[in-house]
């Protein structure tokens, strides 16, 4: 199994999980309100937080993130050659930046030992953390796209 498809797998099961378990609180909630967990709302969110950090990555390697369509649609196709690379590099810096706040966040909750507000009390660094491992992830895909983008430059520089 390669990266993508751990990705994917990976994004898939968290989504199915919230899913599943948003199902269970509905149904415990309206039909077996004796059986309802206080915690599943939030391992809910944490599930999805997750999911949408970690799809971040996956947008970027397929180029699905966000563009400015108006430029894109525009400018020549060699135009769009040239602006890609410091795109790229701008977005592997923001997502740099975006990862080491999230850090600071992550860092921040373990030193006060800041935990949820259910009777589950888990510490909230574990949902801190999603930013700085989606941010890095993004990151990553950024500098793989540049990489790509130059390798393309210099066969076309050598033809």
């Amino acid at each position: 199994m390669n990266w993508n498809q751990a990705e994917k797998w990976l994004i898939g099961s968290l989504g199915f999980g919230a899913i599943a378990l948003s199902l269970e609180v509905m149904l415990t909630r309206y039909i077996f309100p004796a059986w309802h967990a206080d915690w599943a709302d939030e391992i809910i969110i944490i599930l999805v937080l997750w999911a949408i950090w970690l799809s971040g990555g996956r947008l970027v390697s397929e180029r699905a993130h966000v563009t400015t369509d108006v430029i894109v649609n525009l400018v020549s196709a060699k135009t769009l050659r040239l602006l890609a690379i410091p795109h790229y590099l701008l977005g592997a810096a923001f997502c740099g930046v975006y990862a080491w706040a999230g850090i600071e966040v992550v860092a921040f909750a373990i030193v006060i030992g800041e935990k949820s507000e259910a009777s589950l009390q888990y510490p909230l660094w574990i949902y801190y953390l999603c930013i700085p491992v989606g941010a890095a992830l993004m990151g990553l895909r950024y500098l793989q796209l540049l990489r790509e983008e130059w390798r393309e430059d210099s066969h076309d520089d050598s033809e």
